[in-house]
């Protein structure tokens, strides 16, 4: 009935919240120790970042790294907001649109990160240059 329902929209509200710090602590630890680890893997040298072949994978890298930021960063600056609030309201006709929103970003998202472990693969398997 709509009790069950309003409490069910209660509970996603709550999980949907209690998993987004935890995502941004584990998005900010990949940053820290995916930049060291470029880092050391290019020398410390700036230059090696477009000179060679090594470099050019992890730019892309970098810049697939910097979609999902993006796309993370519109699901919790602007999508995220007005779910929970939508799914906090007595009325809950807002929220199935803006559900779907937020799960296609969550999508697109997944496959961008799907992208940047393939970048990471062909860096660690590639000879240097």
């Amino acid at each position: 009935g709509p009790r069950a329902d309003a409490a069910g929209r209660l509970l996603f509200a709550r999980c949907v919240v209690s998993l987004s710090a935890p995502a941004t602590w584990a998005l900010a630890g990949v940053l820290l120790t995916g930049t060291f680890g470029s880092w050391r893997g290019l020398g410390a040298s700036p230059q090696a970042l477009v000179t060679s072949s090594d470099g050019t994978v992890l730019i892309i890298k970098l810049g697939l790294v910097g979609a999902a930021v993006v796309l993370g960063g519109v699901n919790r600056a602007i999508v995220m907001p007005r779910l929970l609030r939508a799914l906090r309201s007595s009325s809950a006709a807002a929220a199935p649109p803006l559900l779907r929103r937020f799960v296609a970003v969550l999508r697109v998202e997944s496959l961008v990160l799907l992208a940047v472990l393939i970048a990471a693969a062909v860096l660690i398997t590639t000879e240097p240059d």
